[in-house]
């Protein structure tokens, strides 16, 4: 499972170099920032404290990013099929079916990327969460962590939400 995460990861990497080339971050943003941390492996038994990144997101000033329109319309399906999941009771099958579907919006979202500069690179910040908990999803061997990945994924669209305009 390691090895298809990590092909999966190399994956996205290669996706977002196809997106638009990487733009340094402007110190126009307003100090005001945003944690999002991504653990390595859900599992309590197997948390490393080093496994822990802290990435930070800014605003726009005192104003929230704007993103392109397919952006703004994969993210709210997302939100929408997150807000539509009962997780009680489902199995792993109805897990990786979800990571599948989660998966077509955010490949829409990729294919569809025409944005540039500071919005662009704090939309990967939080993109690139997303995509990592939606490969481990896909794969999930257990219902408590693909809960926790619902979970998690839900908290990851309420952080887009909270820096970048909704359409």
């Amino acid at each position: 499972m390691k090895l298809k995460l990590s092909i999966a990861i190399i994956s996205v990497l290669f996706v977002f170099a196809a997106c638009n080339n990487s733009r340094e971050q402007s110190d126009e943003n307003k100090e005001t920032t945003k944690h999002v941390s991504e653990h390595d492996n859900h599992s309590s038994s197997e948390h490393n404290e080093d496994s822990e990144k802290i990435i930070v997101m800014k605003l726009n000033g005192d104003e929230k990013w704007e993103a392109n329109q397919a952006t703004g319309i994969g993210m709210t399906k997302i939100r929408d099929i997150l807000s539509a999941i009962n997780t009680d009771g489902m199995t792993i099958e109805k897990y990786r079916e979800l990571g599948e579907e989660l998966s077509e919006q955010t490949d829409y979202i990729i294919n569809k990327c025409d944005m540039s500069g500071p919005a662009h690179d704090n939309l990967h910040i939080i993109l690139t969460e997303i995509l990592t908990k939606i490969s481990k999803l896909k794969e999930v061997d257990n219902p408590d962590d693909g809960k926790t990945y619902v979970n998690d994924l839900s908290k990851d669209i309420k952080t887009y939400f909270e820096y970048f305009k909704s359409v």
